[in-house]
């Protein structure tokens, strides 16, 4: 188990759970940590104590500076108010209506894209998140060059949000997120709309609680959907090679089901125990963190099929709401791209992960994109 600890500290893909073992403790980063394993019952967690953790995710007082007044990091009755709020916006971006955006958002940047000499893919999927997102929920329509400015933001806001009192690094680490924070917030006071018929300017919201909101939908959803689609491509190209993605429409959605359950972008899920609770024989204190672990859970559901280890956007109350979007855009995006355009690639190593903000390729192929003269894109 020591061994394993150790990996973990590395890779928490690593973290390696036998069924019917007994839990057992380590200190992880000098902090006393439980390991349980019960994935029949779909519990695998790492349970945790750190009084500057909250019961979401990250510092308490780094969540409230970079996020504000975010439906990420509310609880109680703070949270239903604005997940109610914010409940039509979700609803109407699973429309047939809104989805056919997603479409021509991508051939656009499709288009773009042949004006750059190679980018990566996962570079590329987070720039047309980015657009597609700004559009659907922000009714914002910005070009390649723009998303992806915007896209690294995103990335180092995510990034620190992890930030804490372990090293000057992390500490540094949160600076750039302010930065970023900034730098997002200049763009989304330059291009809300006030005359929107969807979109976030269309719920009762102040200024500030729409920025808040506008953030959190960007962050959410953009590297999450984006490392998925890497994946999901990577597993394409790696089945077939180039020569014959154009016939693999039917592919993209068992493709893109494939990586949330081997690579699930959010790759644990932090909860606050509020009042001792027992698990699976195992008594956590009052003020410790329960971090299912997600990773663990979809190996399960892998190997065992067992339904209940697959939750891939959560369980309960909390769950994503975007996840009816994230189920057909996701696979719409794919099928466009393999359909719209010739693709090469280069180099990438999807063996390779990174972990901040969330679980992605910490090495992604280098695509080069040629839109198609004519393209047929199936439904």
């Amino acid at each position: 188990m020591e061994s394993c600890t150790r990996e973990f500290l590395i890779d928490p893909n690593a973290l390696c759970f036998r069924s019917g073992t007994a839990p057992f403790a380590a200190r992880v980063f000098d902090i006393p940590t439980i390991f349980i394993s019960d994935p029949e019952r779909a519990l695998l967690a790492l349970i945790r104590y750190n009084k500057e953790l909250s019961g979401r995710a990250g510092n308490r007082e780094v969540a409230a500076a970079l996020f504000g007044n975010s439906v990420l990091y509310q609880d109680g009755q703070e949270h239903r108010r604005l997940r109610a709020m914010l409940r039509p916006l979700f609803v109407h971006a699973a429309t047939p209506e809104a989805l056919q955006s997603v479409t021509g958002i991508t051939g656009e940047f499709i288009q773009q894209a042949a004006h750059v000499n190679g980018i990566s893919s996962l570079e590329f999927f987070r720039s047309l998140m980015v657009g597609v997102i700004a559009a659907h929920y922000l009714d914002i329509h910005i070009e390649l060059s723009v998303a992806r400015d915007l896209s690294i933001a995103i990335n180092h806001l995510g990034k620190g949000l992890y930030a804490s009192s372990f090293s000057p690094a992390r500490r540094s680490r949160f600076q750039y997120a302010n930065r970023a924070r900034a730098k997002i917030n200049k763009f989304l006071r330059s291009n809300l709309k006030v005359n929107t018929k969807h979109g976030l300017l269309s719920l009762s919201l102040d200024t500030e609680d729409r920025l808040d909101q506008a953030v959190t939908l960007l962050f959410a959803g953009v590297d999450t959907v984006s490392a998925t689609l890497t994946w999901a491509l990577n597993d394409l190209l790696n089945e077939v090679g180039t020569q014959r993605l154009n016939i693999l429409g039917a592919k993209a959605s068992d493709a893109f089901t494939r990586a949330l359950i081997q690579y699930p972008p959010v790759y644990f899920i932090p909860r606050g125990a509020l009042v001792e609770v027992d698990l699976a024989g195992t008594v956590v204190p009052h003020g410790w963190n329960v971090n299912i672990m997600i990773n663990a859970l979809h190996r399960n559901f892998w190997n065992s099929g067992n339904r209940r280890s697959y939750m891939p956007f959560g369980r309960g109350p909390k769950q994503c709401p975007g996840q009816a979007f994230t189920m057909v855009a996701g696979p719409l995006i794919l099928n466009t791209l393999l359909h719209s355009s010739h693709l090469s690639s280069v180099g990438g190593d999807p063996t390779k992960i990174g972990y901040l903000p969330g679980q992605h390729p910490s090495s992604s192929a280098r695509l080069y994109i040629r839109p198609r003269k004519y393209a047929t894109i199936l439904p």
